[in-house]
């Protein structure tokens, strides 16, 4: 029982350890939660070559673009092509490429029969995104005992609904769909209490529905009724996302500084029983912490555990470390967090250090502390994924705007001033500086300082690949295209 359950979690922290940005086109491959991210290389015309991105998932794709999807398939015909899979294996069979990733790109009836066979459980996340509440434990009807991964496959069915939707071009319900997604994602983090590793899987579900719902707000002319709901549904979340996040933190430090006092209570040897069960196979890690806490109520934090095991004579050895090192380390996240994007980098990684006996190498503590700041530095990396996470929020605000003055009233954004009529009471503010976000000289990107706080050091790459390939300032900062490309924009890319 314990091993499965330390292979589920080691599977979930994977997960959790990429996050994609659909429509990258830099980046030749990502692992994303079990969907696949795809990169081509087709010519262009002026930089030589250009990746064209698209997502699969056992049988079906989203690509940046239907443009692009065309664009791949006519490529893939030609004679020249290359493509690049998992960790640069290069394929060089073009019927395999085809019969693999072309011939079923969409495949409807597989979609259908999926959809078909999940609807239960689509209809009972769409009825829960309806409720004031969510709770993933306590009643079998709201999803009892479903893991993370299960929860983020929901969402992806709530989002690949929304495809279909927009395929037969359904706009209002692929916007019903779509923001059925974004909320799923919310709840599963506004009922995260203190487990921040739960909050950020809502906040993976939820920043892949983002991407998806931006590619509708530029593809589909949006009903008026529609366009004030998505309006709403991003304000929202948007007022709401620093407040959750800071109360996880909270949570979590607060927790887990109860544990540290805890154990610090008990003699040596209850302190050393944690190590010692009698067989593995009869407690799961759950049991096995709060027996040897004696705290029934609380499961120890999965992070947590393994900072603890990682750091044993800090924690469970020397008693006068009371104020430990992570404890400092976690009140330096939580009051940084609560202070808002623009001080990430305030953030600093100082893993504790004890002195060690030769006694040591026969403890618990073999494994040494060489994972301390790893385990610290994933704080930072969480901080900075809600906060792009907060950035799509407010770029979705924009793109919405853009592309509705641009379907009603024929009217491209010089300024975005010039969308604040369209937004109402409506900010769209970079989380990074609490400014509003900057247009790029063309006015067809958006883009964010980024957590350097200027817009020209390149420090979101692994994160967000920009738009903006040929304007210093936002080269390599967090971008957004407002528009969707046209095909005569697109078109020389096949020439």
């Amino acid at each position: 029982m314990a091993r499965k359950a330390f292979y589920s979690l080691a599977t979930l922290f994977l997960l959790l350890s990429s996050f994609i940005y659909i429509g990258s086109q830099d980046a030749e491959t990502i692992d994303d939660h079990g969907l696949s991210a795809l990169a081509v290389k087709v010519p262009d015309s002026e930089n030589g070559f250009r990746y064209i991105a698209f997502t699969q998932d056992e049988g079906y794709e989203t690509f940046s673009s239907s443009c692009e999807k065309e664009k791949l398939q006519r490529h893939l015909d030609q004679e020249h092509w290359s493509m690049t899979w998992s960790e640069g294996l290069f394929l060089e069979n073009e019927e395999q490429i085809k019969q693999t990733y072309v011939k079923h790109i969409w495949d409807e009836q597989w979609v259908q029969d999926l959809l078909e066979s999940q609807k239960e459980t689509i209809e009972l996340a769409i009825t829960a995104t309806k409720a004031k509440r969510f709770d993933l434990s306590v009643n079998a009807k709201t999803f009892m005992d479903i893991d993370y991964v299960e929860l983020v496959d929901i969402g992806k069915l709530l989002i690949l609904k929304s495809m279909q939707h927009a395929r037969n071009n359904e706009t209002e319900e692929a916007i019903k769909a779509s923001n059925a997604a974004i909320k799923f994602g919310q709840l599963v983090k506004t009922e995260a209490s203190h487990i921040l590793i739960s909050f950020m899987v809502g906040e993976r579900i939820q920043q892949t529905a983002l991407s998806w719902q931006a590619k509708l707000f530029q593809e589909l002319e949006i009903p008026k009724h529609s366009y004030m709901s998505a309006l709403t549904l991003l304000d929202e979340i948007s007022k709401n996302a620093n407040h959750h996040y800071g109360q996880v933190i909270t949570g979590e430090y607060l927790y887990s500084k109860q544990i540290i006092q805890d154990a610090h209570k008990e003699n040596l040897l209850e302190r050393w029983r944690i190590f010692f069960a009698p067989e593995e196979d009869e407690f799961d890690d759950s049991t096995l912490i709060t027996n040897s806490f004696g705290n029934e109520d609380l499961p120890l934090i999965e992070d947590t555990m393994n900072f603890l095991f990682a750091t044993f004579p800090d924690f469970y050895y020397h008693k006068n470390t009371e104020t430990t090192a992570y404890a400092k380390y976690l009140l330096s996240v939580k009051e940084s967090v609560l202070k808002g994007c623009q001080n990430i980098p305030e953030i600093s990684i100082e893993p504790s250090s004890p002195e060690y006996s030769i006694t040591d190498l026969f403890t618990p503590n073999a494994i040494g502390t060489a994972n301390n700041s790893n385990y610290h530095g994933a704080f930072n990396g969480y901080q900075l994924r809600h906060c792009l996470n907060r950035l799509q929020i407010e770029a979705n605000k924009l793109i919405l705007a853009a592309n509705w003055a641009r379907d009603n009233h024929c009217e491209k954004v010089a300024n975005l001033n010039d969308l604040q009529k369209y937004l109402g009471d409506t900010q769209a503010i970079d989380p990074f500086s609490e400014e509003a976000l900057k247009l790029s000289k063309d006015g067809n990107e958006v883009y964010s300082v980024g957590k350097s706080g200027t817009a020209t050091e390149d420090d979101e790459g692994i994160w967000f690949h920009s738009e903006c390939h040929y304007e210093e300032a936002c080269y390599n900062k967090p971008s957004f295209p407002l528009y969707q490309p046209t095909l005569d924009e697109l078109s020389d890319l096949t020439q």
